[in-house]
């Protein structure tokens, strides 16, 4: 009976974690809906790489196809992540494009702020007798534009605005856009009956329903393995392009086809949980106390964590434990975004 009734609160809170992410087209080029805002995310910053060097430079360090990229003149950014010689995720970026002088590529890098010094220290490490500028762009900022309610589509900005880059999210269109733009400038203005929140709170909300982990609290540098990350659905990898620094783990773990934990979603049972309520990175357990996972990020009522994907199918009774060593219930479940045929243990 008890079995029964997890299964069906699990069919309730997908069929309604589905409803709140319906995919509705909205043509912002005029107008948009009511529900669409957009956010600074003050947690993100962004670094410039420039020079005739460039794209080698890059491509020898980021998980993704730079050239590839740089050669495809319809693709203004991409997802990616920096590795470390073992494999392990350093820092995760989103690389756009930036108006070059004459015919040296430039990229605007965007990452997790506090990230930014090493980072940088990273990449001039690696840099050599390469030739490449490296600079920390303080006089940009990025951007989020999204809706609670599904997917965007936001074209024909005005020339005139301030807006540098305005793009679909590379990893997955549920998040939006992404958007650079000069400090102190908005790209609500661009556009009709957009809301621009005080903070990235709701858009924080709204990955965590998703299941997307980003910036250093959440992805832990020198920790985190890339593909139990969910790298490759967020279309942040290739595997055809050549060598790159860490490749060799992911490359073997992709090959085998053995990933038996994922960041997922989990909502709490009780409406009144929020990250003030429990220690980062605390554990998720069974009722049987058998280990199952760990919490990546809590806002609200939703969050995420690296769960093991065997528990999860079993529609397993997890519980966190509070500051006051209470137990929370918390329901995970597989992202509607993944693949069909990946719904699974891997």
């Amino acid at each position: 009976m008890a079995a029964a009734f997890r299964r069906v609160r699990k069919r309730c809170f997908t069929v309604l974690q589905q409803c709140s992410l319906r995919l509705t087209q909205t043509d912002a080029s005029v107008k948009c809906s009511g529900d669409v805002k957009c956010s600074q995310l003050r947690k993100r910053g962004l670094l410039k790489v420039r020079g005739r060097d460039s794209v080698k430079f890059l491509q020898g360090l980021v998980t993704n196809d730079v050239e590839a990229f740089h050669n495809n003149v319809e693709q203004k950014a991409m997802y990616g992540m920096f590795l470390n010689a073992n494999g392990r995720t350093l820092y995760d970026t989103v690389l756009y494009k930036s108006d070059g002088r004459g015919d040296l590529p430039a990229f605007f890098l965007e990452c997790d702020v506090n990230a930014i010094p090493e980072l940088t220290k990273h990449l001039k490490m690696f840099k050599l007798r390469s030739k490449v500028d490296i600079v920390h762009a303080e006089e940009y900022v990025p951007w989020a534009m999204f809706s609670m309610s599904g997917t965007l589509d936001l074209k024909n900005v005005s020339s005139t605005s301030d807006i540098k880059v305005l793009v679909k999210d590379p990893r997955i269109e549920q998040l939006g856009f992404r958007a650079v733009l000069p400090k102190g400038s908005s790209p609500c203005v661009c556009f009709e009956d957009v809301y621009e929140t005080g903070d990235s709170f709701e858009y924080d909300v709204l990955r965590a329903k998703l299941g997307v982990c980003e910036g250093v609290d959440e992805i832990p540098p020198g920790n985190a393995m890339p593909l139990e990350y969910n790298i490759a659905y967020l279309n942040g990898v290739s595997f055809n392009k050549g060598c790159y620094l860490g490749q060799e783990l992911i490359a073997r773990t992709h090959h085998t086809g053995v990933i038996r934990k994922r960041t997922v979603p989990f909502k709490f049972m009780d409406p009144k949980a929020d990250a003030n309520h429990f220690e980062p990175g605390v554990r998720v357990r069974t009722s049987d106390e058998k280990a199952a996972g760990k919490v990546c990020m809590i806002y609200g009522q939703y969050g995420v964590g690296l769960m093991r994907l065997e528990l999860v199918k079993k529609e397993e009774v997890l519980l966190i434990k509070n500051k006051e060593d209470k137990a929370m219930e918390v329901i995970a479940s597989l992202p509607q975004w993944w693949p069909e045929d990946d719904h699974g243990l891997m």
